[in-house]
Order: C-alpha cells, then structure tokens, then sequence
C-alpha cells in the first residue's frame, strides 16, 4: 500500500466531498495549486475503488464520469503537479 493511500481517507463516500472541494478552490489565491493537487491526488485514490460511479448520478446517466474527467481535463493544462496528479486521476478513470 502506498504512503498516499493510507494518509488519505478514500472510502466511496469521499468522492462528491473531493469533487466539489475542487470546484470552489479559488485558482486565485496564493498556493492553490496545492489544494489541486492534493485533491486530484485524492480524486485518483476513490476512482480505483470498486464501485459503481453510476450511484452518484443523480438522474443524469455519466455524470459522475463527466464531473471527474472534467476535473482532469481541467487541469491537466496547467504546468506544474496539478498535470501530474490530473494525468493520474484520467488515467485511473479511463483504467475503470
């Protein structure tokens, strides 16, 4: 088990929780970036969970898929970890 595995919580309950944690970092402020990163990092440890992502949609068929691949897509453009860390979550996603 990885170091990041087992200081993250990563149980299915935490994916909406690091979702819209993500959506409301303001890009803005100083060391967002770090927020990002961490979170995406987070984002790609639920993902290799075994469940089924069509729980979370809420009458919307793949909108649980869409939200997390945006959230790669996103910041996967920007230089620095956020790329590394978004590669990891699409990569982990695209692997389901």
């Amino acid at each position: 088990m990885s170091i990041a595995a087992r200081m993250f919580p990563h149980g299915t309950s935490d994916l909406r929780i690091a979702l819209s944690y993500l959506d409301s970092v303001d890009t803005t402020r100083v060391g967002a970036w770090e927020t990002s990163y961490i979170t995406l990092l987070w984002l790609s440890l639920v993902v290799k969970l075994p469940f089924d992502l069509a729980q979370f949609d809420k009458g919307v068929s793949g909108a649980t898929f869409a939200a997390l691949e945006a959230a790669g897509k996103n910041n996967i453009a920007k230089a620095g970890l956020e790329r590394e860390a978004a590669a990891v979550l699409l990569s982990r996603l695209y692997a389901r």
